[in-house]
């Protein structure tokens, strides 16, 4: 468990294997987070939101010391699940017991669900615990018993000490919680003791996640786009870099023109930035407020900003807020606001908007979805997805090749939906998408259990053809065992849950065959990968230690920053340092 960007209060670290607690099972693991109050000096009169209110009241106000930590801001979809495994360790027993407890929280501070109240009882349960609330998490084992005996633990000193029958540890409980609206959270655990610190208590975590992605850890943002020769990522602290082609104004720094071959530079307005990314000249970040900002080439009002000059936004503004997701297509934007609706703005000859008209818009469209709630949005090349709290998926853009999932023309010959249209063909998958994008004719899905589907273009699926005649609205497996997938223009990648990287995708034109391939093909990275994204025509990875690696099409210094013209990137690929 990474916790690097994670806020303590009191006694907190991370550990390997000792004593009565083991790794986890979470698969590779080598290390754990914790907060311990031993060693905390953290008391509720130096810190009077210390212990959550809703414990207090149940509880009341025994507390002496406590510890806490605090995640990074996180987005999440309606009905995405939160996941992670906790160990509750106590040398304190039933009489003065110490407790323990994870909840979420929004960006305010504001509690959303107290996942779960550990305290050990007569019973020798821990959950729910004695005077504790209820928890709103499921968790295996429900009750988690207490393994009783003085519990030997490096973060509790390790003595073995016990204070009553109640000592011992519970081993460690997976817990899950479906998110119950779109938005930005942060997750807390924390621990204290009640009545007395003689002796310690404390909690292990690992495996935090919210759907397939970790929660935290170092690196930021990985860029997920369109962006041509452009490159961007987000840093382990929110802010934004930029670097490559800068000529129309994708600085951001209040200048049009940065040369391409100048260093990578930060974007000195925004922070905080939780998801960044962008079309073929614009960029889109998404703060952890829930501010929507643009900026860049923004001819069909793309950016959803007033041009500085031209067409031209050289420095953000702020769009949208109370976002809880972005997407981008070639030259336009969406968003999903933390009520449910969908905003679109920027070109819309092909009905990319939504709204049925051909009008670009400046400033964001409300998408009529029929009345429905969206938790989930996907950007297309000329068009976009949006699936429902309701069970369903809507549509609308270019349909060319049945890339919208609906029966549509051949490759090459444009159809446009001007509005909305539910997507019958994947209705049945609807309630289990946790990611959905597409291409040039085709779109794909990411399903709860790891299986990615595909419509449209087959020879964008990796379906074993390279022929463009071959398309259909129907849905084909593709991959299974994914967690993370970035579909975009003519191709796509994947990481699995073993921790290997597959792309495929066409390879005729001017595609790439090292990106992409008629089957999906298995790549060599530089190391452990543990985040994935891209633009186009390029692959972005970001392995276990931080390092942002690019593959694929190479062009003004995007993916070598050293060279302005330099041949493609092949995998391993080549080190980005931004």
């Amino acid at each position: 468990m990474d916790i690097t960007g994670w806020t303590c209060t009191g006694s907190c670290g991370t550990s390997g294997a000792d004593g009565v607690v083991t790794l986890s099972p979470v698969a590779g693991a080598t290390a754990y987070g914790w907060v311990s109050t031993y060693g905390s000096t953290v008391t509720a009169g130096s810190d009077p939101n210390l212990i959550p209110a809703s414990i207090v009241a149940t509880a009341g106000s025994g507390t002496i010391n406590a510890s806490k930590i605090l995640s990074p801001v996180f987005s999440a979809n309606s009905g995405e699940a939160l996941s992670f495994y906790f160990n509750y360790v106590s040398a304190d027993g039933q009489g003065y017991a110490d407790f323990a407890w994870a909840r979420l929280l929004d960006t305010s501070g504001n509690e959303v669900a107290m996942l779960f109240a550990a305290r050990t009882t007569a019973s020798g349960a821990t959950v729910p615990g004695f005077n504790m609330p209820l928890p709103t998490a499921t968790l295996t084992p429900a009750t988690a018993p207490i393994i009783s005996g003085g519990p030997v633990w490096s973060p509790l000193d390790s003595s073995g000490a016990c204070y009553g029958v109640g000592c011992g540890y519970t081993d460690w409980v997976h817990v899950t919680y479906d998110i119950p609206a779109a938005g930005s959270y942060r997750l807390e655990f924390g621990v204290a003791n009640w009545g007395d610190k003689l002796y310690d208590s404390g909690l292990a975590f690992d495996g935090a996640m919210i759907g397939s992605a970790v929660i935290g850890g170092s690196g930021g943002a990985i860029f997920r786009g369109s962006l041509i020769t452009t490159g961007a990522a987000v840093s382990d602290s929110g802010d934004v870099s930029v670097w490559g082609f800068r000529g129309s104004g994708q600085q951001g720094n209040g200048k049009l023109t940065v040369a391409s071959g100048a260093q990578p530079a930060k974007v000195g307005s925004l922070g905080k930035i939780v998801a960044l990314t962008g079309g073929a000249y614009h960029l889109l970040a998404l703060d952890q407020d829930g501010n929507v900002s643009g900026w860049g080439q923004s001819g069909y009002g793309e950016t959803g900003c007033k041009p500085n000059t031209g067409i031209y936004t050289y420095t953000p503004c702020t769009v949208l807020s109370n976002a809880a997701q972005i997407a981008t297509g070639e030259y336009f934007s969406i968003a999903l606001d933390k009520d449910g609706n969908v905003w679109t703005w920027g070109h819309n000859l092909y009905g990319q908007l939504g709204n049925g008209k051909s009008a670009n818009s400046q400033v964001p469209v409300n998408v009529n979805l029929g009345g429905e709630k969206a938790r989930l949005i996907g950007g297309a090349y000329e068009g976009a997805f949006a699936v429902t709290e309701e069970g369903h998926v809507w549509a609308w853009g270019d349909n060319e090749a049945s890339g919208l999932g609906i029966k549509g023309t051949n490759y090459g010959v444009q159809q446009i939906i001007r509005t909305p249209t539910l997507v019958a063909g994947l209705t049945p998958y609807a309630s289990r998408i946790t990611y959905i994008a597409g291409g040039n004719g085709w779109g794909e899905a990411l399903l709860n259990d790891g299986t990615v589907i595909g419509w449209g273009l087959r020879a964008a699926l990796g379906q074993g053809t390279t022929s463009t005649a071959a398309s259909s609205p129907e849905p084909v497996q593709i991959l299974q065992g994914v967690k993370q997938l970035f579909a975009r223009y003519v191709g796509s990648v994947a990481l699995t849950e073993d921790g290997r990287v597959l792309t495929w995708g066409q390879t005729g034109g001017s595609a790439f065959p090292m990106v992409y391939g008629a089957f999906p093909t298995e790549r060599q990275t530089a190391g452990p990968v543990k985040e994935i994204g891209g633009g186009k025509e390029h692959v972005f990875y970001k392995t276990e230690d931080g390092t942002l690696y690019g593959v694929g099409y190479n062009d003004l210094y995007k993916l070598d920053t050293s060279k302005c013209c330099a041949p493609n990137v092949n995998w391993p690929g080549k080190a980005i340092a931004y």
